[in-house]
């Protein structure tokens, strides 16, 4: 009978302390280490947090200054003039500092052989924003812009109109902007001038008729304008350019004609008729594209879409300071919507992130659930202890 009770202590002991364990001892060590790390938190979290904030600080003060001085040199303004500057150049609807702003300002700047400040830098950064254009684009625009007296946000606006009318996604609009970038840096190497909107409406006009994009067009287009330019020496092709310029301008003389040739983009009209007179010698058949093809105007893919295809001019609008003024102002727009879906992104993964935190017990016994745990761990952890005070008793053959 004392040995049964003993062993009965013995048992109450061990239930006692399971039971302390489970519903003390787990919630004691959680609750120790939680203390403990609350402890540790409440000794170094102010002084680290003034520490983070400090390397901050100094991190966006040592950047505002690098922009400010890199501003302050792109610009020919003296340091005190540039701060005065700097502080009207932030743009919340775009997402902009300060020091983002002058650091376009500074890359842009040389670019376009003037500061590129107010209506005309945020009607960029809003293509950029919103198109997925690149600086160096912008840049190379800006520099065409100096030997052309165009518009680098009218060039842009200009491929995005054609793209949306030829059902094409806007987001070939970098991808088309590479190609008239490439071919109008040729024209300028070659002329030292060019006419921007005449070439933007050759190479949609190519892209249109015969149906190619990307680096097809950038190739084709090149083709074309080397044959119909001036620095052929193929006598037929010579002749099929005078023939195709007199018959255009009959008062015209052999002196500015020569003008047309050395830049074939600044007339479409010349650039339609002298393909439409080169596909049509003899009579076209085999013969003329086999002409064509050793002239230099493309792939054998190339002459096939040449001669069966017509090539039909695409009409641009014409530019005018206030549809410049309006796509500046289309752009802008563009990229604040584009930086207004990123903030409200950032506050729906905020709220989802909140609430996930303010559920964290709901979701432990959901990851514990998955490793099949199922249940809440505090409630399964207590009846497995239960269930082995159970075992135990009876045992001991206690009720």
């Amino acid at each position: 009978m004392e040995n049964r009770k003993s062993i009965g202590s013995v048992v109450n002991r061990v239930a006692g302390g399971a039971m302390t364990a489970s519903s003390g001892g787990v919630g004691g060590v959680i609750s120790g280490v939680g203390g403990v790390i609350s402890g540790v938190g409440s000794m170094f979290s102010l002084p680290m947090a003034l520490v983070a904030g400090l390397a901050t600080v100094t991190k966006m003060t040592d950047s505002y200054q690098r922009e400010l001085s890199k501003f302050s040199v792109s610009t020919q303004q003296p340091m005190w003039f540039a701060n005065i500057l700097a502080t009207g150049l932030r743009d919340s609807s775009l997402g902009l500092s300060s020091s983002e702003a002058m650091d376009k300002i500074s890359s842009f700047t040389p670019a376009a052989g003037r500061i590129v400040m107010g209506d005309e830098l945020y009607g960029l950064i809003g293509a950029q924003l919103s198109r997925s254009i690149s600086d160096q684009q912008i840049s190379q625009l800006l520099s065409i812009q100096r030997y052309s007296g165009g518009s680098s946000i009218n060039s842009i606006a200009g491929f995005e109109d054609y793209l949306r009318k030829n059902n094409q996604s806007i987001v070939k609009l970098p991808e088309i902007l590479t190609s008239y970038l490439q071919v109008a840096n040729q024209i300028l190497q070659k002329t030292g001038r060019i006419d921007s909107t005449s070439l933007q409406q050759t190479m949609m006009s190519i892209g249109k008729s015969y149906g190619v994009e990307g680096i097809n067009l950038d190739r084709l287009t090149n083709n074309l304008l080397n044959v119909s330019g001036s620095g052929v020496s193929n006598p037929v092709l010579r002749s099929i350019q005078m023939e195709t310029l007199r018959s255009l301008y009959p008062n015209m003389s052999t002196w500015q004609m020569q003008g047309i040739l050395e830049n074939p983009t600044q007339d479409p009209n010349y650039m339609k008729a002298f393909i439409d007179r080169a596909k049509n010698m003899g009579g076209g058949g085999d013969w003329t594209k086999f002409f064509l093809m050793s002239s230099g105007f493309g792939s054998f893919s190339d002459i096939e879409k040449i001669t069966k295809n017509n090539f039909n001019l695409t009409k641009r609008p014409v530019d005018s300071e206030e549809k410049e003024a309006q796509d500046r102002y289309y752009y802008y727009q563009q990229g604040s919507k584009y930086v207004g879906s990123l903030q409200k992104l950032g506050t729906d993964i905020g709220a989802i992130k909140d609430h996930l935190l303010q559920n964290s017990s709901l979701v432990f016994d959901l990851i514990l659930g998955i490793f099949g745990y199922g249940g809440s761990f505090y409630e399964s952890q207590t009846q497995s202890i239960q269930k082995g005070v159970d075992a135990a008793l009876k045992q001991n053959n206690r009720p």
